[in-house]
């Protein structure tokens, strides 16, 4: 769940993403589609582990939003499959006197995704397309994060990406289990060579995009759902974020990567598989929440329905 590319000098790094790679990280999609694609339950934080669950409502109760791991218990927070991991993390959150249609209404505001995600996004534009859903959209998306440094050898790391996804919304469920579910799936990720967003938008001359399923590996794949059920006054609303990305044994042993591997930078490379995916859905749920609150404030009483 981290994005983009590096400087050109780090392009000895690069590498393409295997068949076997992407086998690896559809069969888990099928199964996480089966769970992310339901109804939500009458009870609240059902993915979260039992013995979290308190907490977990705690947090919600307090207006804050709640974010949690679904591989907590894999090394370092990320399933592992053949040259990558699996990062799956989900975020929960109340909004207090709001609608889910209105929900609806924010999440397809995607011009304002540059606003209120910044800087983790660039640049988001969308138009309307035939799909499945009773509304879909075509999506990109210019993505933009720093890793820090894991040693002092080791330059900043600045990673880039134009996502192009299919977003669709239903209605799934009827009386209290009536629930919006929006999925998102991304079509193609191109990394820009340089790290720099500006240049990681196929629209602009100087793009140096490369071509899907070549690069760093930070971000090879990636799935993203809401999940909001009206609770009286209130709406409950679910994010998860799916992703996948190249594990450390994975970089080739005799590439510039390797050094990732050495005792002490090692530990701080595979630190990134938690904090910043954790960092990232904080950022996107609490994001939403004060956009949705900005909208409430604004107009109280309006509603865009998406049917």
């Amino acid at each position: 769940m981290l994005l983009g590319p590096l400087t050109a000098r780090a392009a000895p790094c690069q590498s393409v993403l295997e068949s076997r790679t992407t086998a690896d990280y559809d069969a888990y999609l099928k199964t996480a589609k089966v769970a992310a694609e339901q109804p939500l339950g009458t009870k609240l934080l059902e993915r979260v582990p039992e013995g979290k669950r308190n907490e977990g409502l705690r947090v919600l109760e307090s207006n804050q939003a709640y974010v949690w791991n679904l591989h907590e218990d894999q090394p370092n927070g990320a399933l592992p499959v053949h040259k990558g991991v699996v990062v799956d993390w989900m975020g929960a959150l109340l909004l207090r006197g709001f609608t889910v249609e209105a929900l609806a209404g924010v999440l397809q505001q995607y011009e304002s995704y540059k606003k209120w995600y910044q800087p983790y996004i660039y640049d988001c534009y969308a138009q309307p397309i035939p799909g499945p859903g009773v509304k879909n959209f075509a999506v990109t998306s210019i993505l933009h994060d720093v890793y820090e440094k894991p040693a002092p050898l080791v330059p900043d790391q600045h990673f880039s990406f134009e996502i192009k996804a299919d977003s669709s919304y239903f209605w799934l469920g009827t009386g209290d289990s009536r629930t919006l579910s929006v999925r998102t799936h991304a079509n193609s990720i191109r990394e820009a060579n340089s790290g720099h967003p500006e240049h990681a938008d196929s629209r602009a001359k100087t793009n140096d995009l490369l071509p899907a399923g070549q690069g760093q590996g930070v971000l090879w794949k990636s799935d993203v759902w809401w999940r909001a059920v009206q609770r009286g006054p209130d709406v409950y609303a679910e994010y998860e974020s799916l992703s996948l990305a190249r594990s450390l044994e994975g970089m080739e042993f005799f590439s510039l990567c390797s050094v990732l591997r050495l005792p002490g930078i090692k530990g701080k490379a595979l630190q990134s598989m938690t904090v910043r995916p954790r960092l990232t859905v904080t950022s996107v749920v609490k994001n939403t929440k004060a956009a949705c609150e900005n909208a409430r404030a604004a107009a109280s009483d309006h509603r865009d329905p998406i049917v």
